[in-house]
């Protein structure tokens, strides 16, 4: 999904356990919503198991139409070694929108996000809809005239502020409000720019709302103020003020996406090459003294475990 226009698709890759099945549960509305076409994809590394591998999706298919499902569904069993390489080639068609668990039967890198889920985010450029093992058995997106809610998560530097324009898209797509939540770290002096992000949304036909969410934990304060307010969806950059670490998402995104009571919208604003930050990507990322500042991060965090900032996991 690029920036500025409703998913056209919405693509869920599938391998067969639960926990990848747990996608469907936003995947579904959210196609309902937009009018978007719904794809269930699986990749099969053996030939030989590819008609299972298209049964199975036959199925899940089949099961959503008994549940009332009366949009557009199409399947795709791919052979493909590395599932990875297999949904970011689905992804990359213009308008589609990756809804993915963050893991299924590859298991738990790190102890937060699966491999083929990092990887998938690390190779795109667009937003990818996470949904993490901590998401709420009953999450609905509100039928409406009810008005769904959306958090977009911003701790004061311009790269945070690269997941501005995906909140705007999202918000378009489903007649949602804004809400702004800005987590200061400890040592920051106050952003006074940023309660100037909601005229943006203004600008752009989207109500928002500003506010300030203290706490120690910036992915517990997030998540926790998310839950409260019955959010549908969280927005965040892949990383903030605390630079790029060796893996594609920053720590505070892996914790909120494992937190979450509702999926997460993972923007990645700059992209690794050859092992170094590189410049941003289509223009919505970090740029000039914020690029600068995120290599010296980079730098500083080169080859050091992420402290953890809080015992809750």
């Amino acid at each position: 999904m690029r920036y500025g226009a409703p998913p056209t698709t919405v693509l869920v890759p599938l391998d067969g356990s639960w926990r990848s099945e747990a996608a469907l549960v936003p995947a579904v509305p959210l196609a309902l919503r937009t009018g978007a076409r719904l794809v269930l994809l699986s990749a099969q590394w053996s030939a030989t198991d590819l008609g299972t591998t298209r049964t199975y999706l036959e199925g899940r298919r089949a099961a959503l139409f008994d549940l009332g499902f009366d949009g557009q569904c199409g399947i795709e069993a791919v052979l493909e070694r590395d599932a990875a390489t297999a949904i970011s080639a689905a992804a990359s068609a213009p308008g589609t929108l990756v809804c993915m668990a963050t893991h299924g039967h590859g298991g738990v890198i790190r102890g937060v996000l699966g491999s083929v889920a990092e990887a998938v985010v690390r190779a795109g450029d667009a937003p990818v809809l996470l949904v993490g093992p901590s998401l709420d058995p009953k999450w609905r997106l509100p039928e409406l005239p009810t008005t769904p809610e959306i958090v977009l998560a911003l701790d004061g530097s311009a790269t945070s502020r690269a997941a501005i324009p995906a909140a705007i898209s999202l918000a378009r797509a489903i007649a949602a409000t804004v809400r702004v939540v800005y987590v200061p770290h400890p040592e920051d002096a106050p952003d006074a720019d940023l309660p100037q992000v909601v005229a943006t949304f203004a600008g752009e036909g989207v109500d928002a709302t500003f506010e300030r969410v203290d706490g120690f934990d910036p992915a517990a304060a997030i998540t926790d103020f998310a839950a409260a307010h019955r959010t549908s969806f969280l927005v965040a950059a892949t990383h903030g003020r605390t630079g790029l670490t060796r893996v594609t998402l920053g720590s505070v995104v892996q914790r909120m996406v494992r937190r979450a009571s509702c999926p997460v919208f993972v923007v990645r604003p700059v992209v690794l090459t050859a092992g170094r930050p590189d410049d941003e990507v289509g223009g919505a990322g970090a740029t000039g003294e914020e690029a600068t500042h995120a290599r010296r991060g980079w730098r500083r965090d080169r080859g050091r475990p992420q402290p953890s900032r809080s015992a809750t996991p």
